[in-house]
């Protein structure tokens, strides 16, 4: 009778362990890591990392209607050195507002998994979008649980705007700069990150779309010197797949543009272009993704989102900022900005503190703001904030763990930045 209650009562604890709330799928040893890419309203990538020694099946159809998907491309990614494969599925002909299902099935039988996910209306009125930066492992505990609940706000899109692993941390330790990283250390971090993250296990996918800065680029501070730039970049489109479409188009480096729902999504490479720190003169984001952008912004109908790894106006503190590190190039950058007379504002990361600033309009010609959101799950500094004034600073908070939630229809914009406590501010920009 003993034993009969006891083992009652250990189904009963691990039940209650293994239950996710929000929508976080239950943990398995024998589970895919699955992220959405790029995706527009017809078609999606899927990207899934697992062991290299399965050969797994995919099976694709509409939900609702039990119709299989027959045709999709499927493409291998694997290095010599790792035990770990990364699948491309590339998948066309599909329809707006129908949810479709992923199921992925091996011989070995124990070794299965699925996903539901959906394309992306470009013309919806209303978006919903979350940000996020600064993905560290070694605070895994925390990621477990404020994914699913970012990820419960339902957003339509996800765009992670760097630090979206560390791929200088050794077993646990952060170099930096120290020990930059090796093409195969960068693999083997990207495999921990996309193996243990919340966000490549949830049981509902949404698009996601990036950028990096110095941890995910290989080394604390990086700059276009890096001697591994190349292959790092390879492999973060590997395991964060971008494919032009009819909304999404590549930029420079890993950046890209993104046209919807009446709103430009400029994501930025802050870090295969930028000159060394100790040249002010230099480039932040080097010509021609600056003529890039130019061009692409006077010829803007929409409201603009301009979005960077490390902050654009931070020239009050000693930390990277595009105004601290290259303030020639940065005047120019605004001067560009003014005389486009487009409505622009501005995303970044990497402070690990949650800041809004007001852009004054002498500067660049119209309202605007700076929202920096870092980091979802890293080490943080309640001090942040007190440690450098800055009067541009409207609000923002420190110490805790953040995301944003953008809200956008037309002209208007509504950011409401959220901690593991709930929504701190919210803030609306009508230009």
């Amino acid at each position: 009778m003993f034993k009969f209650i006891l083992l009652i009562l250990v189904s009963v604890s691990c039940s209650q362990f293994s239950s996710v709330e929000n929508g976080g799928r239950v943990e398995s040893n024998f589970g895919f890591s699955i992220i959405q890419g790029s995706t527009d309203e017809s078609s999606t990538i899927l990207r899934l990392v697992y062991p290299g020694f399965l050969n797994p099946n995919f099976k694709i159809f509409e939900i609702e209607s039990k119709k299989e998907i027959k045709t999709f491309k499927v493409r291998h990614y694997q290095k010599e050195y790792s035990g770990f494969r990364v699948t491309h599925i590339l998948i066309d002909n599909l329809k707006t507002k129908i949810d479709y299902k992923l199921e992925v099935l091996t011989s070995e039988g124990m070794w299965k998994d699925s996903r539901i996910f959906s394309t992306l209306n470009p013309k919806k009125k209303n978006l919903k979008v979350l940000v996020a930066s600064c993905m560290d492992d070694t605070f895994n505990d925390v990621g477990n649980k404020i994914w699913p609940i970012a990820l419960g706000h339902k957003p339509d899109l996800v765009l992670l705007i760097g630090d979206n692993l560390y791929a200088d941390i050794y077993s646990g330790i952060f170099v930096g700069s120290k020990l930059p990283a090796k093409p195969e250390q960068i693999w083997r971090r990207h495999i921990d990150h996309a193996m243990k993250l919340k966000i490549n296990r949830m049981n509902k996918l949404t698009p996601i779309l990036t950028t990096w800065d110095d941890h995910d680029y290989g080394v604390d501070d990086g700059d276009k010197h890096f001697e591994y730039k190349e292959p790092s970049m390879e492999m973060f489109r590997t395991f964060f797949p971008m494919k032009d479409n009819d909304i999404t188009s590549q930029g420079y480096g890993v950046g890209s543009l993104t046209k919807i729902s009446g709103q430009n999504i400029f994501l930025l490479d802050g870090r295969s272009f930028r000159d060394s720190k100790k040249e002010k003169n230099g480039m932040h984001f080097g010509k021609a993704q600056r003529e890039w952008l130019k061009k692409n912004l006077s010829e803007s109908n929409h409201l603009n989102w301009i979005i960077s790894g490390d902050q654009f106006f931070g020239g009050y503190h000693t930390y990277e900022s595009f105004e601290g590190l290259h303030p020639k190039e940065f005047q120019s950058f605004k001067t560009d900005i003014k005389e486009s007379g487009k409505n622009v504002f501005f995303i970044s990361g990497d402070r690990h503190f949650v800041e809004l600033i007001k852009v004054p309009t002498s500067e660049i010609g119209k309202e605007s703001f700076e929202i920096t959101l870092s980091g979802i799950h890293a080490k943080m500094f309640p001090n942040n904030l007190e440690k450098f004034n800055n009067p541009k600073r409207i609000k923002g908070f420190a110490g805790k763990y953040n995301y944003g939630i953008f809200e956008a229809s037309g002209n208007k914009v509504t950011l409401k930045a959220y901690s593991m406590d709930g929504l701190e501010f919210s803030y609306t920009y009508k230009p």
